[in-house]
């Protein structure tokens, strides 16, 4: 469990992160970030692009917010996104929380495209409390 998860919902958690090699473009930070695990990279051609460089989410949605964007080939273009939203189509009771706490529903999306055709691979529900 984590400080910040205010709620006790277990959807937050404090980690440590060993870095030993990095893709060139990101910036590890300690904070309140996103990890990804087990995406296949080639040493020397794949690359983090900022993520305020890709204008639309490949679901269509303007209020998505990419938050990973990595070109995992070398062609300068994205090639898989890590998407955040507020998943309003899952329709899924919040969890009770204490009075005076408020929690939101989101989503992280996980995009792959092959050629010019994006396709969601994954979608992780989690709560957030405030």
């Amino acid at each position: 469990p984590s400080a910040i998860d205010a709620c006790h919902l277990g959807f937050t958690f404090d980690v440590t992160v060993r870095i030993f090699d990095h893709l060139p473009g990101a910036s590890p930070q300690f904070s309140q970030r996103f990890a990804i695990r087990g995406l296949k990279t080639i040493p020397g051609i794949s690359r983090v692009i900022p993520a305020n460089e890709i204008k639309n989410s490949p679901s269509g949605n303007s209020k998505d917010n990419v938050i990973i964007a990595v070109d995992q080939d070398g062609d300068k273009s994205a090639n898989f996104l890590v998407v955040l939203n507020a998943c309003p189509e899952v329709e899924r009771a919040l969890p009770w929380v204490t009075p005076g706490r408020q929690v939101t529903r989101h989503c992280l999306d996980y995009w792959k495209r092959s050629g010019d055709r994006w396709w969601m691979s994954n979608r992780e529900l989690f709560y957030f409390c405030q």
